[in-house]
């Protein structure tokens, strides 16, 4: 995905290492402005959480 300008930018998933707490291993996560956007799996079962969105007055609208 190509980001064009400030908005895109900030809506664009940034791959994240994670430590899982049950395990320690590292999981990669996606996030936007730092919630995660989708579950991710560690190898040991454990599963870190989609996080719900921030809604902002522009996406009330």
């Amino acid at each position: 995905m190509v980001s064009f300008g400030c908005e895109d930018k900030n809506k664009t998933p940034i791959p994240e290492e994670r430590i899982c707490p049950q395990c320690g291993e590292e999981i990669e996560v996606f996030t936007v402005k730092g919630r995660v956007i989708e579950d991710a799996v560690c190898t040991c079962g454990y599963v870190i959480r989609e996080e719900a969105p921030i809604l902002t007055v522009q996406d009330i609208q």
